[in-house]
């Protein structure tokens, strides 16, 4: 894949940088890497005034993970793009625009269409060329290598973290909040609310009276994410209202993978009533596939 060698004759070669990180902390900073990635960019364009640069455009994804292309920042250049607003795209790195090696050929292959010319700072290679481009799609392999080699050490830290019994991360349970960095603290109010539904379950012994009287009296945890838009707040669903009863969390456990870890959290829930909830579960599980099965093999009792 070759994209067009630059221009000289153009008087002016208006310049579009784009700069990325990959979380909200770094983007947060008052001087952060997207500062400097810009001013490098901004730099290399002064460096090649007297060529007719000149940066009309800036692009900024802050806290945006290379993965694909459904950034902001990312869409409203490929708008730009499409409208011809600038003639080169400058990046500080090429893992700045993809670590994807498919949506980073597909990028080159869109902006030599778009007759716009590519360039990294820190990278200097002549994508006009044969082992230019070669370099270029090497770069991405690499760039996609990384993220998973970065994910399957995240999963790894989780692992890890679990089988010490913490809290990982994501919506905080019902009956708990977060205490940062990762962990758990007792909500009282929600406490109960989950007590009453495995003391509801007991005593109703069915999933939709005891659903039926826990959405009469209470909704889904209302949690608010870095985001800041509002989840939960609904009424419960049958998944939900069993992933709450089968959760050892509640009796001070946390799951990894099939074992179950000490956790760093208080009980909810005694053994016990969590013991029976489990076997009444067992039962009613027996009985509904017995049921079933009975439907299917005797379609036509009674009919003769």
């Amino acid at each position: 894949m070759k994209t067009k060698a630059l221009n000289t004759s153009r008087s002016v070669k208006r310049c579009a940088a784009y700069v990325r990180v990959s979380t909200e902390e770094q983007a947060a900073k008052e001087y952060s890497s997207l500062d400097a990635q810009q001013e490098r960019i901004a730099a290399l364009v002064e460096q090649r005034k007297s060529d007719g640069w000149k940066l009309t455009e800036t692009y900024r994804d802050a806290g945006f993970s290379a993965k694909d292309t459904n950034r902001p920042a990312m869409k409203q250049l490929i708008r730009d793009a499409q409208d011809h607003k600038f003639d080169m795209l400058i990046v500080y790195k090429f893992d700045r625009l993809s670590r994807s090696v498919l949506d980073g050929a597909r990028l080159m292959e869109f902006f030599k269409n778009q007759d716009i010319l590519f360039v990294s700072v820190t990278e200097n290679f002549d994508t006009a060329t044969p082992s230019g481009e070669l370099m270029v799609n090497n770069m991405f392999s690499m760039g996609q290598w990384e993220r998973r080699m970065i994910s399957i050490r995240t999963k790894d830290k989780i692992v890890a973290e679990r089988a010490k019994g913490m809290w990982t991360g994501g919506c905080p349970p019902l009956g708990y909040d977060l205490i940062k960095p990762k962990g758990l603290k007792v909500n009282p109010k929600e406490a109960e609310q989950v007590q009453t539904m495995f003391r509801l379950y007991l005593e109703q012994q069915s999933l939709d009276r005891a659903l039926k009287l826990i959405n009469g009296k209470y909704r889904t945890k209302r949690w608010t994410p870095e985001n800041g838009q509002i989840k939960g707040g609904k009424p419960f669903f049958k998944s939900t209202f069993i992933h709450i009863l089968k959760n050892p969390l509640y009796i001070g456990k946390v799951r990894c993978h099939d074992d179950l870890a000490d956790g760093q959290h208080e009980a909810i829930i005694e053994p016990k009533v969590f013991e029976d909830v489990q076997q009444l579960f067992a039962r009613n599980f027996s009985h509904q596939s017995s049921v079933g099965k009975n439907k299917k093999e005797f379609l036509l009792k009674g009919m003769i």
